[in-house]
């Protein structure tokens, strides 16, 4: 008769993965109990875990977009202006060329994509620094965007197109839940099973020795870019349906539209010895939306000291990920 323990052939990285992960929910589930305590019950009501899982469908969704980017090594910081231009740019196809849900896709989508191969371009052909690149793509960005607010103002009409309640499916709740697992799914594929995910690793991790093992540097950057983008995208979709507009910004604000993405994907890669990192950025922004949430019920004011909470784990994760030194902050 057999009587070998089963775990005792289970390989010591996994079991190190599981424990950790165990730790960690224990742990998670311990501060949601007082939270819930200190809030009277409402955190853990149906109500508020439903708003909490909406609000990190989108900044997951750009997570795994910037994923691919920045597992290259590569910082954009324009995204968040990406964001604000290519959601109005889907508009205009939709509603100016009367093309509807497929307009707003495709014009988002498209958007994105030229945009962050553009960005790629200035970085692999022109060999500027990436967060440099990124700085005076997001200023060309946002001015054009607020000159064609300006244009339309002047015009007599809203500064920029408000979406219709008509066209708002993308923003609905069961449709974002579902856009969000199916994202999570094609992104751990592609990040984790197939050479775009495995090179863009490789050289953020080391670009000569990448290069050297037969990685094409260029083309792996491109088409990291054009992947990144399509989740971009289809998150600029869903923000736009959720808002029903984007208002023009200038001065570099449109970086806060990254911010709590920036923060999921550095909080995955500082626990990313207990989860692989696609599931580390879907733990991380729903672990962040409910810090947020948390900190709102409990009173502390948005744009002042939680933005300062925001900035604390941007910093704090940073230097664990670059402890790490997996090649996402360089």
């Amino acid at each position: 008769m057999n009587t070998a323990n089963p775990s005792a052939k289970m390989p010591p990285r996994l079991k190190r993965r599981l424990i950790g992960m165990a730790v960690f929910f224990a742990i998670l589930c311990l501060i949601y109990v007082v939270i819930n305590i200190m809030t009277d019950g409402k955190f853990l009501s149906a109500f508020n875990i439903k708003t909490i899982i909406t609000h990190a469908v989108f900044s997951s969704i750009l997570a795994f977009g910037m994923s691919f980017i920045f597992s290259a090594g590569i910082i954009d910081l324009s995204i968040g202006a990406k964001v604000l231009l290519a959601s109005n740019v889907g508009l205009i196809f939709a509603y100016d060329f009367n093309l509807g849900y497929p307009g707003l896709l495709l014009g988002t989508i498209l958007c994105c994509i030229i945009l962050q191969l553009i960005s790629a371009w200035l970085v692999v052909s022109l060999k500027i620094p990436s967060w440099i690149a990124g700085l005076g793509v997001a200023l060309v960005l946002e001015a054009t965007l607020a000159e064609y607010s300006t244009g339309r103002i002047k015009s007599g009409l809203t500064s920029v197109i408000n979406m219709t309640d008509d066209m708002r499916l993308f923003g609905t709740t069961p449709v974002m839940f579902t856009m969000m697992i199916v994202c999570f799914i094609v992104a751990y594929i592609l990040f984790n099973y197939t050479k775009i995910g495995i090179n863009l690793r490789a050289i953020g991790s080391n670009a000569s020795v990448a290069q050297a093992m037969g990685v094409n540097y260029k083309k792996s950057i491109f088409i990291g870019a054009i992947v990144g983008a399509i989740f971009i995208g289809i998150a600029s979709v869903i923000q736009i349906s959720y808002n029903t507009k984007l208002e023009a910004v200038t001065g570099l604000s449109s970086m806060s539209r990254m911010f709590n993405s920036l923060a999921a994907v550095l909080l995955a890669q500082s626990i990313n010895r207990i989860f692989n990192n696609t599931i580390g950025i879907l733990v991380s922004s729903v672990v962040l939306m409910s810090v947020f949430n948390a900190l709102t019920m409990l009173g502390v004011p948005s744009g002042t000291w939680q933005t300062v909470v925001l900035g604390a784990i941007i910093v704090i994760c940073g230097i664990l990920a670059n402890i790490g030194n997996k090649g996402v902050v360089k």
